[in-house]
């Protein structure tokens, strides 16, 4: 590797660096997206797990 870099290929390393940050962000966006609907997914099921039981309840007490 160069020590020293011509400032065609500075500029070109900088925009890379850049390029590569921007995709790493985008990446951690999609992350935190899904991590997010992940989150809603698991509201909703025990949101109808505790609906479900409830009604579950409610039968056993109807055929008492």
């Amino acid at each position: 590797m160069h020590l020293f870099y011509r400032s065609d290929d500075l500029k070109a390393l900088q925009k890379q660096y850049f390029v590569s940050k921007l995709r790493l962000h985008d990446e951690k966006m999609k992350l935190i997206a899904a991590k997010m609907e992940m989150v809603k997914n698991q509201g909703e099921f025990y949101r109808n797990m505790t609906n479900v039981q409830a009604q579950t309840r409610k039968m056993t007490e109807n055929e008492q």
